[in-house]
């Protein structure tokens, strides 16, 4: 559970709460306290609450409020620790440089290294020097990220009519800024004022505002929406693709798949979802194409064997000949070892020696791709029943040979093997490539379908706005006039989370610099990490961040920088990663994976609280937060658990303590108040009878009657208590002026 107070200022929704005068009161004043769901917010933040620190407007009662009461006595404010000077920073050249607006960059910037700061400095550094704004397009992967940007943007904007910092990162970002504020003077922009013409936005919403600004040339018309939601969209088109699909081509995979017609709905939903992956593929399908297309086949097993060898370098290859001849043996009726007869090592990354990979991968794994810990007469040892006094010594010494064998696997070993045992075999049989004809003509149907399935339903999803874009752009060879307009518009590209980026955002890029040669007055500006890539499902490709930080986009040169300095962890935790990473040395990490150097002092030590139970628990952490909020009311507080379940005892106690805080995913939504009450709401416009819905409406805070008048209401006859001529009777107007 992750909390964080934003600062000593109640937010607009807690500043703007009514204090109704029915519900519990204060136990320390007894003025009426503001109901809970009136002091507290939800935002996006994963399992986490957000703790505020206290204001006249989020403490249980105003009285409360002024004098302080219900919070412990403050403890003394540690000293606040100072990053490492600036010119003792390992990468101090390095941030200088990248400032450097004649030139384009490939920046790795691993986690806590002040990327978005350095992103901010370029952008305020590009300002001070164009002639319009709008030549600085600055791309981000998420909306936050965009809308994180432009505020500290305009932040520093803001702060250059302030004084001079003292401390040297905000100086320097003053001082950038200040230079920016004066170009935008002499040049009219008010970008203050203004802030749209700043053009920091996620490459999907770049995309889409080229589609909607082009109609034609996109091929999507003027009016849709991108939804992130597309699945229902892809699962329409699949299920139309077969019904009005060739059937000689779905005749053939419903025979494949037993007929099973929800798998082949599925899978075509599956390759709908990543289109732009096979589609340009397929436009010029040849059916005859067989030789090629096993060419291809069997060059993608070779460099997945290759890769399948390199992650097993630790493994005890040497060893398998002491031990493979009498396994061998041992299943020579089942002959499932047999390919590996002869092998001295690990298998050649050779598509012939697939047989091998695989029997391999059954020796030594178990079916969960585990290496195994137990064997049978299955991987060549004998029932414990068939051995007896010495044999029965050899063979426990012989199993735990083989045991530790596949245990020197490793679990980066063991999915390496694993994924070398289920690649295909390198040619088709004839009913393989009917089933490969077969499936190329159902998705080239199945993506016309979904086109359809967007036209009606005036929504498309995140490929095929990027598809569209590219196709009013044109190419490189046939640029549209949009694209010629882009580029003479636009001089500065600034991309941040390029590890995330897909196939279609790099043809993008490549379309947008297809002109650039290095030329002054132009540059491209790509930071990210490759560590951090975790939009795999949204079709991201982290192999292309390695290819581009080799081989550049387009004949745009870009000097390759890293940075190291880490600011957000402390000197042992930076540490220990270091040694973990550079250590392990996967095929997932390497080339990507940073040494950091910590840029800010230890803080400190944790501390470990015995406690009896849970609610010992709730009200140590209570304390803690209401001290910390004290003698910190700026700062960040964070309450981690491990499971949701655990907050059951520190949610409310925290709100007993009248501490406000933000969480998601911690209460169910249907049990706050404010939607118990608008549920209510609903259920008496549904259902004018409904008694019980009348009362628990009744009651609400935009009614707020009390329980005593519900009882009074109740309790009358003839009338529904809830009418009007029931509201009217005198004991239930005494009750209220009472």
């Amino acid at each position: 559970m992750r909390a964080s107070g934003p600062t000593s200022k109640a937010s607009p929704k807690l500043a703007n709460a009514r204090h109704w005068p029915i519900g519990p009161r204060c136990s320390n004043s007894g003025a009426p306290r503001s109901p809970a769901w009136r002091r507290i917010t939800w935002p996006g933040v994963p399992r986490s609450s957000r703790v505020s620190p206290r204001s006249a407007a989020t403490a249980p009662c105003r009285p409360c409020a002024a004098s302080g009461r219900s919070l412990p006595s403050p403890r003394p404010k540690p000293p606040r620790e100072r990053p490492m000077p600036e010119a003792l920073r390992p990468d101090a050249a390095v941030r200088l440089q990248v400032l450097d607006p004649t030139q384009s960059f490939f920046l790795r910037a691993p986690a806590g290294s002040g990327k978005t700061g350095l992103l901010v400095q370029r952008m305020l550094k590009l300002l001070a020097l164009v002639a319009q704004p709008e030549e600085i397009l600055a791309i981000t992967f998420t909306r936050k990220a965009a809308g994180e940007m432009l505020e500290r943007v305009l932040a520093a904007l803001a702060s250059a009519a302030g004084p001079e910092p003292a401390e040297a990162y905000a100086r320097e970002t003053w001082a950038l800024a200040r230079a920016a504020l004066a170009r935008d003077a002499s040049c009219g922009w008010r970008l203050c004022e203004q802030p749209g013409r700043l053009r920091i936005q996620t490459l999907d919403a770049f995309c889409a505002s080229i589609a909607r600004r082009h109609p034609l040339q996109a091929g999507l018309g003027g009016l849709f929406d991108t939804t992130e939601k597309a699945a229902a969209l892809y699962h329409e088109a699949a299920a139309r693709t077969l019904s009005s699909g060739p059937p000689s081509a779905w005749s053939v995979l419903l025979h494949a798949l037993d007929n099973r017609v929800d798998e082949l709905v599925g899978a075509i939903a599956e390759l709908l979802a990543k289109r732009e992956q096979w589609l340009p593929l397929l436009a010029g399908f040849d059916p005859e194409a067989r030789v090629l297309a096993e060419r291809s086949l069997a060059e993608v097993v070779r460099e997945r064997l290759s890769e399948a060898r390199e992650a097993l370098k630790d493994f005890r290859a040497d060893e398998l000949s002491a031990v493979l001849p009498e396994i061998i043996a041992n299943t020579c009726e089942r002959g499932y070892f047999d390919a590996l007869a002869n092998l001295a090592g690990l298998p050649a990354p050779v598509p012939e020696a697939l047989p091998q990979w695989q029997a391999l991968a059954k020796l030594l794994l178990t079916t969960a791709d585990t290496p195994r810990k137990l064997l049978g007469p299955e991987q060549g040892v004998l029932k414990p029943s068939e051995a007896r006094g010495a044999e029965k010594e050899r063979r426990d010494a012989f199993k735990k040979r083989v045991v530790a064998l596949a245990a020197s696997l490793g679990e980066a070993g063991a999915n390496a093997l694993a994924l070398a045992s289920k690649l295909p075999a390198p040619t088709y049989s004839p009913a393989a490539w009917a089933q490969v004809s077969a499936a190329v003509r159902l998705l080239i149907h199945a993506a016309a379908e979904l086109k359809v399935v967007f036209a009606e339903r005036g929504a498309v999803d995140f490929t095929e706005t990027a598809l569209a874009a590219l196709a009013a752009l044109g190419s490189a060879e046939a640029p549209t006039d949009l694209l010629l307009a882009l580029d003479y518009r636009i001089q500065h590209i600034l991309v941040d989370e390029f590890q995330d980026t897909s196939q279609l955002q790099i043809d993008l890029l490549q379309r947008l610099t297809a002109g650039w040669s290095g030329e002054a007055g132009r540059s491209l500006f790509l930071v990210g990490d490759g560590m951090q890539s975790i939009y795999g499902f949204r079709n991201a490709r982290v192999d292309l961040f390695r290819e581009v930080s080799e081989e550049g986009i387009n004949a745009l040169p870009l000097c390759n920088e890293a940075l190291s300095s880490n600011f957000r962890a402390s000197k042992a935790l930076v540490d220990w990663v270091n040694a973990v990473f550079g250590r392990l040395g996967s095929p997932l990490s390497r080339g990507f994976f940073v040494p950091a150097v910590a840029a800010r002092p230890d803080g400190q030590a944790p501390r470990w609280h015995r406690l009896a139970d849970r609610d010992s628990e709730a009200r140590q952490v209570v304390e803690i937060v209401a001290a910390a909020r004290q003698a910190e009311p700026d700062g960040h507080i964070g309450i981690l658990v491990r499971a949701r379940s655990h907050l059951d005892a520190i949610v409310p106690a925290l709100k007993q303590a009248g501490i406000p805080f933000q969480a998601v995913d911690v209460d169910p939504l249907g049990d706050l108040p404010v939607v118990q009450d608008l549920l209510m709401l609903t259920r008496v416009l549904l259902r004018p009878a409904d008694r019980l819905a009348w009362l628990a409406l009744l009651r609400a805070p935009w009614v707020g009657l009390s329980l005593a008048e519900l009882t009074a209401l109740a309790q009358t006859q003839g009338d529904a208590p809830w009418s009007a001529q029931s509201l009217r009777r005198p004991g239930c107007v005494a009750l209220r002026l009472g």
